[in-house]
């Protein structure tokens, strides 16, 4: 049996562990979201662009914990 992940509870996730698409938060307190990309071999990080300004683009590493869980 694989172990599911429940993105419907609010609580900080390592980015690696949240599917391409899914929207998160840097922090809980913050009101700036963003949507998580694809995986960069080169930099070995994860994109993410903020979820109202696609030019936006930022990178993460995979054990950067992010906020999950929220409404939106």
């Amino acid at each position: 049996m694989s172990k599911s992940l429940n993105l419907s509870v609010p609580a900080y996730l390592p980015i690696v562990n949240i599917p391409k698409g899914e929207y998160f938060k840097r922090q809980e307190s913050t009101n700036v979201v963003y949507v998580r990309g694809d995986y960069d071999r080169a930099t070995k990080k994860f994109s993410a662009h903020k979820a109202d300004d696609m030019n936006c683009e930022v990178f993460f590493k995979p054990t950067c914990p992010v906020w999950v869980g929220f409404t939106y």
